[in-house]
C-alpha cells in the first residue's frame, strides 16, 4: 500500500468509525429552520485550518440562497480582521470572538466552532458566552474532545484522532460540513 493509500484509508477510518447520524440530523435541522426565521444567524469560527473550515462553512450557508432560493445568514468571526485584531489588541485574543457575538444577542442564533485539540481558549470562551447568551452551540472536535468536549450546553460531534493529526482532523470535519451543505440543500429544494 503506498503512503497515499494509507492517507486515505485513516481519513476514511475516522469518518467511517463515527455514529453520528442522529447529531447531524439534528444539526441540520435546526440550519433548516434558520432559513425561515428572520432573525437568526449562523455563525462560525475556529483557530488555523479550523478557522478556514469554518469560513468555508459559513460561505456555503450562504450560498443555499443562490443554490436553492432559501437564505441562510452566516457569518464566520474569524473574517472580521478588523474588528478581530483590535479585539486582540485592547483585550485579549482570548476574548476576540467571544465580544464580537456579544453584538448579536437578539435572535434565535446558532454557533458553530470548529477544534481539532478543542483546548483553544478563544472558542472556550466563546461557547461560554453563547450559553450565558441562550445561543444554542455545536462544537466539530477531534483527538479525545479537548476541554471543549466535556463542557455542558454545547452540543459535541467528535472525530476522534489518537494520533492527534490536525490535518486528517480537519479534512473530516470539512468532510463532514460538505455532508450537512448537501442534506440542507436537499430537504429546502424539497427532495
Amino acid at each position: 500500500m503506498s503512503d497515499w493509500e494509507k492517507y486515505i484509508e485513516r481519513n476514511t477510518a475516522i469518518a467511517s468509525s463515527l455514529r453520528l447520524d442522529q447529531q447531524l440530523s439534528t444539526l441540520i435541522s435546526r440550519i433548516t429552520q434558520i432559513s425561515n426565521d428572520k432573525t437568526s444567524l449562523i455563525f462560525t469560527a475556529g483557530n488555523g485550518g479550523s478557522a478556514t473550515t469554518a469560513d468555508h462553512f459559513a460561505a456555503d450557508l450562504s450560498l443555499t440562497n443562490k443554490r436553492v432560493g432559501h437564505k441562510i445568514p452566516a457569518i464566520c468571526l474569524n473574517s472580521h480582521l478588523g474588528l478581530n485584531s483590535a479585539l486582540s489588541n485592547d483585550m485579549t485574543y482570548d476574548l476576540a470572538l467571544s465580544e464580537q457575538l456579544k453584538n448579536f444577542a437578539i435572535g434565535k442564533h446558532l454557533l458553530i466552532v470548529f477544534s481539532a485539540s478543542g483546548n483553544s481558549k478563544n472558542l472556550i470562551n466563546l461557547l461560554k458566552t453563547a450559553t450565558d447568551l441562550g445561543i444554542q452551540s455545536w462544537a466539530f472536535l477531534g483527538f479525545n474532545g479537548g476541554e471543549i468536549g466535556n463542557m455542558t450546553g454545547t452540543n459535541i460531534l467528535l472525530f476522534p484522532d489518537d494520533h492527534c493529526n490536525y490535518g486528517i482532523v480537519e479534512n473530516v470535519h470539512l468532510t463532514a460540513c460538505h455532508f450537512v451543505i448537501e442534506q440542507v440543500n436537499s430537504i429546502l429544494r424539497g427532495d
